[in-house]
């Protein structure tokens, strides 16, 4: 459910309501697609680039919260902005996941307090374009493999991929969505997310 939306050319002073953030609140997991790149010295030539400082990220922090930085705009600083962006995250103290260092991803386990484990996946098939040498998120079969790696670890946890892929304005599914999300099941998923509206 949308709760909160950033207007071009100016932020208001607050993102979300107190009933907002009591609704979110009460759920037992949070998932929020951060679709920007921190502030870097370079940009994509892109008519739409998407930049962001730190001034609200403070509002987005939630105990349940998780943010998905796996898509086509988290490297519209390039490498720069990428790295930017997981430093604005963590000094926020924001769950994230999607960037990170090439050959280091790990599953997010979201959740360590109760059981079963519920672990967060993310990857894109756009992500990859302009990301760096050292920071990488993962492409769909990188994706398939680490989930299968996950289950065979992990039998009895809840497996959740939110994939950023599909059509804008299109709320029915792809065809490659359908079948990437039959790929993820057989690999172990057991709920596929899939989103692309910005």
């Amino acid at each position: 459910v949308p709760t909160a939306r950033m207007a071009e050319g100016g932020l208001s002073t607050q993102l979300f309501s107190q009933q907002t953030r009591r609704r979110i609140e009460q759920a037992r997991l949070f998932i929020w697609n951060c679709e920007t790149s921190g502030l870097s010295s370079r940009s994509k030539p892109n008519a739409y680039t998407f930049h962001a400082d730190a001034t609200f990220f403070s509002q987005m922090y939630f105990p349940n919260g998780v943010a998905v930085t796996a898509n086509n705009h988290v490297f519209d600083g390039y490498e720069e902005g990428a790295g930017a962006l997981m430093r604005i995250l963590d000094e926020n103290a924001i769950r994230h996941n999607g960037l990170h260092v090439r050959h280091e991803y790990r599953p997010l386990l979201t959740t360590p307090w109760t059981k079963p484990d519920i672990y967060l996946m993310t990857g894109s098939p756009m992500s990859q374009i302009g990301g760096g040498p050292r920071i990488v998120t993962l492409n769909y079969p990188a994706l398939q493999e680490e989930i299968s790696f996950l289950r065979a670890r992990k039998p009895a946890a809840i497996i959740i991929v939110y994939a950023h892929d599909g059509l804008e304005y299109q709320d029915a599914p792809t065809l490659r969505q359908k079948q990437w999300a039959r790929i993820f099941a057989r690999a172990g998923a057991d709920v596929v997310l899939f989103a692309h509206n910005h």
